[in-house]
């Protein structure tokens, strides 16, 4: 470790550690900052806001001047009358979302909040959500719904999945037949029309009933399992059938075959 020499200064002429030059630290580093061995006097300026008494931070600005211009651009300006009052009404995030984040934002009236939360209403209930009636067109009181929706995060994934099918069944069902077979909702339910709603091969409607959610299930959709292709809707009876004969047939002949045999 370096030792420094303890002399007087030949500036300040102060029994201190001697750094170089004859120097001691403060006024070496005076030195090294301004170029001069002279004491610099620093002087504060007060804010350029008329009748403000405090020392200026940046920009000619005091403090408190400055947050204001870096807020809102006016020096001047203070907090609103209703400061902290939106940011706690329930409706608020809504608010924010639909003017904000959303593509298509809202109409001009919407942008005070107070104006929204009158017209919008109360909402329902928790699991209620503002939803667009027309996704083209902004927020506004005759373009908007409340929807019933699930509230999520603190319920896992599986579990809330099983809950938004059992309240949005369209939504997961084109979703599926999107997946797995390349139709969507409405061309099922075109096929399903043509069929005059039973089935292609029995023309029967659909019995078998789904114990999950106790209702009659859905017109099973046939298809190739070579090409993918879709050939029809069918009932359970018949899809299963068909899938245990392979879609063979060899072995659906055969069957008459034997029926015919086996009166």
């Amino acid at each position: 470790m370096r030792k420094y020499q303890v002399a007087e200064c030949s500036n300040c002429h102060r029994l201190k550690q001697i750094i170089t030059k004859g120097w001691c630290s403060t006024c070496y580093a005076r030195w090294r900052r301004h170029g001069s061995l002279e004491k610099v006097v620093r002087t504060r300026t007060f804010c350029s806001v008329e009748g403000c008494l405090q020392f200026v931070v940046s920009h000619n600005f005091c403090d408190l001047h400055w947050h204001r211009v870096q807020t809102s651009g006016d020096p001047l300006k203070t907090v609103r009358k209703d400061w902290g009052e939106r940011s706690k009404h329930p409706l608020y995030q809504s608010w924010c979302w639909a003017k904000d984040k959303s593509k298509v934002g809202c109409v001009e009236p919407w942008k005070d909040f107070w104006v929204f939360v009158k017209e919008i209403g109360d909402r329902p209930s928790p699991k209620h959500r503002i939803k667009l009636i027309d996704e083209s067109k902004p927020f506004g009181p005759d373009n908007v719904i409340w929807e019933q929706h699930l509230v999520s995060g603190k319920k896992k994934g599986a579990e809330y999945a099983r809950e938004h099918r059992k309240v949005n069944p369209d939504y997961w069902h084109d979703a599926d037949l999107r997946k797995h077979y390349g139709i969507t909702l409405e061309q099922y339910n075109a096929m399903f029309e043509s069929q005059n709603g039973v089935c292609a091969i029995c023309r029967k409607p659909e019995d078998a009933v789904d114990k999950k959610v106790n209702r009659v299930r859905r017109m099973a959709v046939d298809h190739c399992h070579d090409s993918g292709k879709v050939r029809g809707l069918l009932c359970t009876r018949c899809n299963q059938g068909l899938g245990y004969f392979l879609d063979d047939k060899g072995l659906l002949q055969k069957a008459i075959v034997y029926l015919e045999t086996h009166p």
